[in-house]
């Protein structure tokens, strides 16, 4: 979507309206001259044919947005996400950037990207530099010249494999014509079944991707360069024959041998749904026995562990299942996510070390590059043996969790909660802030697990989504076992205890939150921008404290979202100046749900606010929240504003709490 930030606004005003506006009005809305704005509207309308929308301009009357309701809303919904995007967050703006570098194939100064982006020239040019290393990992040259611009320059087979790198990795961000998908996907609706006999659900989804991409440069006129390749004559030539067809047919292009060709290559190195039989590999005409190769890649380790391996079943069949179609990737250098990769080079060190090594040998014997995602599975692969064969006969302790939050509340009680469905009493948590991890060593916590990216010199983290993905409980299981069956090599840190003055601290705070504890209602249609400003009006004690509450929820919520729309709530909470002792309340709305796009359909705000002058590592707040995510009837009552039940359970978390902390202060 490549809008301005004041077509943008233009937008808005216009999808709000079901009237025409003027453009003198338009141009007195946005405070620029009417000049300024016919610059603004040219264009615009080649963009909206995109989403099926006309912008009509009437001379006599003005402007108006033309299309149906549901294109309008699809529309808004699309620009809504655009104008989330914060050019201070480094990762969204740089993401953004690379997404327009792949639009654009002409020549376009910085400015013109400063000015999409909204930052200066200067910090694009570091974007710039920042993304130069991933192009080159690719084979593309990111040409910058003074006073000439910047362009991307490439061999055609390199240019798609960072479009297929990019949209699977950003799948939100749309840079193709998004009913071209839909299109390939019905292409092949009754070939599904027959692909889903030889490929993996995520394979097949990976094809309509390639296609989709294939499809869309043929038409542009950017076919593959013409090779002297092999005809392929096996079951799957067969079938790409079948789809290039189907895409002649439906998009009145022209599939060149050399794009059959890269189908079929695309194909063989896509994940298999069953094992394959064979016991070999073709590479470079020469038959490869996978067996050997295996048993070479195990050589790396110490003789005892390398017979282990090479005895084992279950790690044999593994490896060689995923080998047969990693060659092929290797080979052709076809790129591979690999969401596991830092987690892997984190946590098992030692084992990816050994990996690279084993990586090193395979590119010798394959003659081609080997990309550090290969290496990660890899390290999977051995990491994930080598636990199995040790864990055998080992006592096991219990595990200690750290979950890092910024304000100790919120998403870290919502992941603590997830951990403890999935381990039960194979581990313990314990929620922390950021302003903890410089002092954490392992003698306080084995690792750390986090919804935002953090590091540390002591304590390994490990990234989550807020919503933990099942492939990150898998890699977090791996690390549990592994850390289970180990002794605490330092001796514990001398207990601090809890002191009569945080006893009392932690009671006022219980008293703080009980006594203004309230439901508010605000009609359905309510703004993010709306609600915490009834936040900060409720919550404040003077007009300027309310501002600031205002203010400061914002900021925590551009950080990353608190909206969970697996909960049906939005959870919003910060550290603020304008409030002592901690706060809570809930909005709900005058119906149903909240209408806003923003809210995901949810059916109540939660708002927690915390005193920023509180050093305290334990907040009585937290156990509040922590119940919010791990008692559904309690969360259920305060989604139907069951004001009475609510409190009443509230009272008796915090009384609970209240004498946990104080039984301490006697056990001491």
């Amino acid at each position: 979507m490549n809008f301005t930030p004041r077509q943008v606004q233009i937008l808005f005003l216009l999808l709000k309206s079901s009237r025409t506006i003027t453009k003198e009005a338009l141009s007195q809305n946005l405070q620029i001259s009417k000049r300024t704005l016919f610059r603004e509207l040219k264009g615009m309308d080649q963009e909206l044919e995109r989403y099926s929308l006309h912008l009509d301009s009437q001379s006599s009357k003005g402007l108006i947005l033309s299309g149906t309701k549901e294109s309008k809303e699809e529309f808004l919904s699309c620009l809504e996400k655009l104008q989330s995007f914060e050019p201070r967050n480094r990762n969204e703006r740089q993401k953004k950037l690379l997404g327009l570098l792949i639009q654009n194939q002409e020549v376009q100064k910085t400015f013109y990207y400063a000015n999409l982006l909204q930052v200066s020239e200067a910090t694009i040019n570091k974007d710039l530099e920042y993304l130069q290393p991933s192009f080159e990992k690719l084979g593309i040259q990111l040409v910058k010249r003074t006073g000439y611009g910047t362009v991307l320059e490439y061999q055609e087979a390199d240019f798609r494999k960072l479009i297929m790198a990019y949209m699977q990795q950003y799948p939100e961000e749309e840079i193709l014509d998004h009913s071209m998908r839909e299109t390939v996907k019905l292409i092949l609706a009754d070939l599904s079944e027959k692909l889903l006999e030889h490929f993996t659900v995520d394979s097949v989804r990976d094809l309509i991707l390639f296609l989709e991409i294939a499809v869309s440069r043929i038409k542009k006129g950017y076919g593959l360069e013409e090779k002297d390749v092999k005809q392929e004559n096996d079951e799957i030539f067969q079938m790409v024959e079948e789809i290039a067809g189907r895409l002649e047919q439906s998009f009145s292009i022209i599939c060149s041998f050399t794009e059959k060709h890269a189908i079929w290559i695309f194909l063989k190195s896509a994940k298999r749904q069953k094992s394959s039989s064979e016991e070999s590999v073709e590479v470079r005409g020469e038959q490869m026995s996978l067996k050997e190769i295996v048993y070479d890649l195990t050589d790396v380790f110490e003789p005892a562990l390398s017979f282990e391996l090479k005895t084992d079943e279950i790690f044999m069949e593994g490896l060689m299942t995923h080998l047969r179609p990693a060659i092929t990737r290797m080979l052709h250098g076809i790129p591979v996510q690999n969401t596991l990769l830092k987690e892997v080079q984190t946590l098992y060190p030692d084992v990816y070390e050994h990996s690279g090594e084993a990586a090193d040998k395979l590119a010798k014997r394959l003659r081609c590059k080997v990309s550090e995602e290969e290496v990660g599975y890899l390290a999977i692969h051995f990491g994930g043996a080598i636990v199995r064969l040790r864990e055998k006969n080992r006592k096991r302790r219990r595990v200690d969790v750290g979950v890092m939050c910024a304000n100790g509340i919120g998403i870290s009680n919502l992941i603590a909660s997830r951990l403890l469905q999935y381990f039960g009493n194979r581990i313990r948590t314990k929620i922390l802030t950021i302003r903890e991890l410089p002092g954490l060593d392992r003698s306080d916590i084995d690792f750390v697990v986090s919804s935002f990216d953090v590091t540390s010199d002591k304590v390994p983290v490990i990234q989550v989504e807020p919503i933990i993905k099942e492939h990150e409980l898998q890699l977090i299981d791996r690390y549990v076992e592994s850390i289970s069956v180990r002794e605490k090599t330092m001796e514990q840190k001398e207990s601090k205890g809890v002191s009569l003055h945080e006893v009392l601290q932690i009671t006022k705070e219980v008293d703080s939150i009980l006594a203004e504890f309230q439901f508010r209602y605000k009609a359905v249609e309510s703004t993010f921008e709306e609600l915490i400003r009834q936040a900060g009006e409720t919550l404040g004690k003077t007009e300027a404290k309310s501002l600031e509450i205002a203010k400061d929820l914002q900021e925590r919520e551009a950080l990353s979202t608190q909206v969970i729309p697996e909960y049906e709530i939005a959870f919003l909470h910060c550290r603020t100046e304008a409030v002592t002792g901690s706060k809570m309340m809930v909005i709900l709305p005058e119906g149903e749900k909240f209408s806003d796009p923003y809210f995901s359909d949810a059916r109540a705000v939660i708002v927690m606010l915390i005193d920023k002058r509180d050093e305290r590592e334990t907040l009585a707040v937290s156990a509040i929240s922590n119940a919010v995510f791990g008692e559904e009837d309690f969360l259920e009552d305060i989604k139907s504003g069951k004001k009475d039940q609510v409190q009443q359970r509230m009272e008796q978390i915090l009384n609970d709490y209240l004498k946990e902390h104080v039984s301490e202060i006697y056990e001491q």
